[in-house]
Formats: C-alpha cells, structure tokens, sequence
C-alpha cells in the first residue's frame, strides 16, 4: 500500500483558523488494474486517545502497468508515473475527488552532442 500524506497548505499555524477546510490524509492502493483512492480526516490532536474517523471512498482509477507510483501531488492534483513492461514510463494527472484523468504527452529529450575543434593550423 502506498501512502501519500499532504497537509492542504503549509501556511501559518493562525493562517489555519480562517481555512474551511481540514486537513485530509490521502491513501492509495493498488486493486488489480486500477488506483484506489481514500480519504480521511487528519486528527487534529495525536496526544488524545480519539475515535478512528471515518474513510471516504474518493475515486478509482484504471490504469495498464505492472507498477503505479505516486510522483507528486499538489492543491489536490496526483502526478502517477506508470510503468509497463511493454511500453515506456507514463505519466498522469488525476484528481482523486473526481475520478479524472489525464494523460500527459512523452516529451522527447534532445541529445546534445560535442564536436571537438580542430587544429586547422
């Protein structure tokens, strides 16, 4: 199982007080061919003994791969780099609250090459 852990912002403790929302622990795993997203509430004291609080079921997303790995995530948006046997590296833009997904185009690398100069004296 992976886990992808992301506090929403990283702004001021009393920046937090004027924000609706909470702070969530995103969880993924991987069923079969297809990306499992949850979602839970961060407990907003460790040191307390509190309740488990409840997991929401965000999305599923498929994708063809022998392995999925969470590359980086930001304001809500997951970056999944897919790995085939068969194919070269993937990558892809989803957003787990609504199940989209996007792949993003292969960028082709330029190769530099070096030509040595001559003596022509």
């Amino acid at each position: 199982m992976s886990l992808c852990y992301h506090r929403t912002a990283k702004r001021p403790a009393k920046e937090w007080k004027h924000s609706k929302a909470h702070p969530q622990l995103l969880f993924v795993y991987k069923e079969k061919h297809k990306l499992v997203f949850l979602s839970s509430p961060q407990p907003q004291n460790l040191d307390e003994n509190s309740a488990p609080e409840a997991v929401n079921h965000l999305s599923r997303i498929p994708f063809r791969g022998s392995s999925c790995y969470v590359s980086g995530h930001v304001q809500g948006l997951v970056c999944l780099r897919v790995i085939s046997k068969w194919m070269s590296p993937v990558q892809i833009i989803c957003n787990p609250s609504t199940g989209q997904a996007l792949t993003l185009p292969k960028i082709e690398r330029m190769r530099r090459s070096f030509t040595r100069a001559r003596n022509i004296l």
